[in-house]
């Protein structure tokens, strides 16, 4: 089973947030940071002018250890700059004139009282929902951060909240609430897993179409700029449009050449010609169901030799008698950048996996976290 998070939540406050024009809202900042303050789960701290927030974590306390969480709550472009550079989880205190970059990129927190409540349910976002590792040939670490089915085992908020996700993420629904409330469960699942520290390039699985899904490509521009990942440009191009795979018949899906529709249209691109090699990379999808994208793309990355990989998806759908991740091996020779390239299958080989229900709790947890963000 996947370790309980055992570090802290450390708190930072830019004294850029700290000071509200609104008779209002000053007295209920006060209230809250006292209220945090007496909260067993976090450990304040706090700038100002002689000691700002890149001063602060330069010289981070001997205390704060590798598996500590690190938040900063900020107003100004310095304060995005010091998480991205540090990998920490970023809010927006929207009570003061924030600066446009921290509201682009940090989670938005309207009013102390809501921040409070979006940092008590970020401290409790500490797993994944799915989770398989193994590492032959290559260390590779695939999960998911929410159940996604909505037909069973789910309750009323469960399934409102999948339904909403599936809107989004496969219907092109376009609420930005429900894309915030994602990203922020999305950074905080990550921020309390530290291989993400390791991290250096950032993907997006190619959708069916030449044409990316714009609602990943703008999650994974959020997550690589808080992560401090140097190159925007997709590292995977679907060169020529397949079948959508939810529509394709179960007996295909289920063959072992279904993979071959994934090789046969996907390459990567140029840019990253002999740049991947020795690398830790991550891959986006929106959901995982039999992995066959995963697979492909996994392949590909062996191939260019890549050090480590971590494929993420946004749901994980469950399949009746489910009891492992199919790894899929293939020998793929030819041009990977143009798609001249033949995979040959090798063989199979079953991973376990584990799935927290405990994890569960967030997609219920996510129409709160929605109603906090507004």
């Amino acid at each position: 089973m996947a370790e309980a998070f055992k570090g802290k939540h450390v708190v930072i406050f830019s004294s850029s947030c700290l000071f509200s024009s609104s008779n209002e809202l000053q007295p209920q900042m006060n209230e809250e940071i006292v209220a945090l303050s007496k909260n067993g789960n976090f450990e304040l701290h706090f700038t100002s002018h002689w000691n700002p927030t890149s001063k602060m974590l330069r010289s981070i306390p001997e205390g704060w250890q590798a598996g500590d969480v690190v938040i900063i709550c900020g107003a100004v472009d310095e304060d995005l700059h010091v998480a991205a550079n540090t990998k920490s989880f970023l809010l927006a205190a929207l009570w003061v004139e924030a600066q446009e970059k921290v509201c682009q990129y940090g989670v938005p927190a309207p009013t102390p009282e809501k921040m409070t409540a979006i940092l008590n349910i970020v401290v409790n976002q500490t797993s994944w929902y799915y989770l398989c590792s193994f590492d032959d040939p290559v260390p590779t670490k695939v999960v998911s951060l929410c159940y996604a089915n909505t037909y069973s085992r789910v309750n009323d908020d469960e399934k409102e909240m999948a339904e909403a996700f599936q809107a989004i993420l496969k219907d092109g629904g376009k609420d930005p609430i429900i894309k915030m409330a994602l990203l922020c469960h999305l950074m905080a699942a990550i921020a309390h897993d530290n291989d993400f520290r390791e991290v250096q390039d950032w993907a997006v699985a190619p959708s069916s179409s030449p044409k990316p899904n714009e609602v990943l490509e703008g999650l994974k521009e959020h997550v690589r700029w808080l992560m401090n990942g140097r190159k925007p440009a997709a590292i995977f191009k679907r060169y020529r449009e397949t079948t959508k795979s939810r529509f394709d018949k179960r007996v295909e899906r289920q063959r072992d050449d279904y993979i071959q529709k994934h090789f046969r249209s996907i390459c990567l691109s140029e840019e990253y010609k002999d740049k991947l090699k020795g690398r830790v990379v991550c891959i986006f999808d929106d959901y995982l169901t039999n992995g066959h994208t995963f697979e492909a793309l996994r392949n590909l990355l062996v191939s260019c030799k890549v050090k480590k990989i971590i494929l993420v998806s946004i749901g994980k759908f469950e399949r009746g008698n489910e009891f492992s991740y199919i790894q899929r091996h293939h020998s793929i020779k030819g041009d990977l950048y143009s798609g001249a390239y033949k995979a040959t299958f090798l063989k199979c080989e079953q991973r376990p996996f584990e799935t927290n229900d405990a994890a569960r709790r967030s997609m219920a947890d996510l129409k709160e976290l929605a109603s906090h963000l507004r």
